[in-house]
């Protein structure tokens, strides 16, 4: 992936940031065979790891793509949102998600909210997710308060 900060003064920011990645094992394969409800029949290579990691460039449709757009000030607040892509033969994940987070001297708190965007129902589906820095020994551009 990739991030680009624009400095709009000393104290605001604004960030972008954009990632692709791949999974490297096989996916599944057409047997050319149909069910009973003429649905196909997939199935997954017995491959060794180096085999496998060849195979897995065949599926164009593995790649997951994110996004990101952040805005901070003074290196203390920030709110963030985000959406992240998965094809519907990998997983059909596909989330947006908006958080804030908070920083005082070494120590962050980060909040997030995820909306499922797929048709497939999720567990993750409108959850709220919790993180806590804790940077040692980092002195941050907030010490004043």
């Amino acid at each position: 992936g990739v991030g680009y900060d624009m400095y709009l003064d000393d104290m605001n920011k604004i960030g972008l940031s954009v990632e692709g990645s791949k999974i490297l094992v096989p996916g599944s394969e057409f047997t050319g065979q149909y069910d009973v409800n003429r649905n196909p029949i997939y199935a997954v290579p017995n491959v060794g790891p180096i085999a496998g990691i060849g195979k897995s460039f065949k599926n164009k449709n593995s790649i997951m793509y994110s996004g990101a757009l952040e805005y901070s000030y003074d290196n203390a607040f920030a709110v963030r949102t985000g959406y992240f892509h998965e094809s519907e033969e990998q997983g059909a994940r596909q989330y947006a998600t908006a958080g804030i987070g908070l920083k005082y001297r070494s120590f962050g708190l980060d909040v997030s909210y995820l909306i499922n965007m797929s048709k497939i129902n999720t567990a993750l589906d409108n959850t709220l997710r919790f993180g806590l820095t804790w940077n040692i020994g980092e002195e941050t551009s907030n010490v004043d308060y």
